[in-house]
């Protein structure tokens, strides 16, 4: 049986960051999925951002960068979660066999 895990939708032109209204309607241990969409200015390829936890790269005239976020143990806290895509990546890149820790 399938369960919904959260829910994403997209920020057209901005970062892939929550807005004080996407916290504002967050749910205690649900994911949000941020897409901050773009036209592309050159094609690049998918690359994961260790530090802003960011997965961007270009698919035909748009540049996608994604984000990961869940509301955990009280309504006043949200962690951005690791986001993995290996198939984005590209089998036996160096995040291919990383494992996400599960949301607290």
């Amino acid at each position: 049986m399938f369960e919904p895990l959260g829910y994403f939708h997209s920020h057209p032109g901005e970062d892939p960051s929550l807005s004080k209204i996407d916290i504002k309607n967050m749910n205690l241990n649900e994911i949000e999925l941020i897409v901050a969409i773009r036209e592309k200015s050159k094609t690049v390829p998918w690359r994961y951002d260790l530090r802003r936890k960011v997965l961007s790269g270009v698919l035909g005239d748009f540049r996608f960068e994604l984000s990961a976020f869940i509301r955990v143990k009280n309504k006043a806290k949200v962690k951005k979660l690791d986001l993995l895509c290996p198939f984005a990546l590209g089998i036996g890149s160096k995040f291919f066999d990383i494992q996400a820790k599960p949301p607290e």
